[in-house]
């Protein structure tokens, strides 16, 4: 299955696999990293920041990031300290090993608030996301709730303060979207949430439903689309926003054709025509 023999199922298994098939095998072609060592090392940022000011913090971050290189990459865990105060953990990660290259941009991200610790390293990749060679048994007790937003501004920061006021909230978390991902046109797979610029997202208490839809209800009405495999929630309004408009409507129709039988009907699945 590529481009050219099965188009259809080849556009569909990429960005929405759950609903058409298993794929048992996979061929990747790797782009080159060219590290001035000549190896896979990765500039790594650790940044604690204290805001007073989660709004104008969301905004900076975002603009800070609108002007950052392709090559740079920013994940934030954010928790709230009481009395107006969020800890922010950033872990920034600049694609190489040029050190030159990357300190304005590296520079610019202690700027945005006041820093409580900072630590940057050139390390290897897989030190940074490594292989735990154990089996997944679905021990994660937290729920979890993403979705993606078309702009880290003021508003999603104040929707992220909101949400961390909430009793069942345990984490919020942004993660900086664009880059090559929004290279590729919305319709070359089944994966069409390509404009966003960051996917906002929260860890829940695993309490009750209602409770967990009050926690992400402010971060949630912001939403133009959703990352599902990150996600608790498979309700069909979840599967609708993973898997928005047109791009929703041929999967779907896609599922049909391959799938009449309704064997892939567990977790997020969409509606059948």
């Amino acid at each position: 299955m590529d481009e050219t023999h099965e188009q259809e199922l080849f556009w569909a298994v990429r960005g929405g696999a759950t609903q058409v098939g298993i794929a048992t095998e996979l061929e990747f072609q790797a782009t080159e990293l060219g590290t001035v060592t000549g190896n896979a090392r990765i500039l790594h940022q650790q940044i604690t920041y204290v805001s007073q000011d989660l709004a104008s913090f969301t905004s900076q971050w975002g603009q800070w990031m609108r002007e950052a290189p392709q090559q740079m990459e920013s994940f934030l865990m954010i928790q709230a300290l009481g009395d107006g105060q969020h800890a922010i953990q950033a872990r920034n990660v600049w694609a190489g090993d040029d050190v030159v290259a990357a300190r304005p941009t590296l520079q610019a991200a202690l700027e945005i608030a006041q820093v409580y610790d900072e630590q940057t390293q050139a390390v290897s990749y897989p030190l940074i996301v490594p292989t735990p060679n154990s089996p997944h048994v679905g021990q994660q007790r937290i729920v979890m709730r993403d979705v993606f937003v078309d702009r880290a501004d003021e508003q999603l920061g104040a929707a992220l303060t909101e949400s961390l006021r909430q009793r069942g909230t345990l984490l919020g978390e942004l993660r900086g979207l664009g880059g090559a991902l929004a290279e590729v046109s919305s319709d070359a797979t089944a994966w069409g949430n390509r404009h966003q610029e960051v996917l906002a997202g929260t860890w829940i208490h695993p309490l009750s439903l209602a409770e967990q839809d009050a926690s992400f209800a402010a971060i949630g009405t912001l939403g133009t689309g959703a990352y599902g495999a990150y996600s608790s929630d498979t309700r069909s309004e979840a599967a609708a926003l993973a898997w928005p408009g047109n791009t929703g409507r041929k999967l779907s129709n896609i599922a049909e054709r391959v799938d009449p039988q309704l064997l892939f009907d567990r977790g997020l699945t969409l509606r059948r025509p």
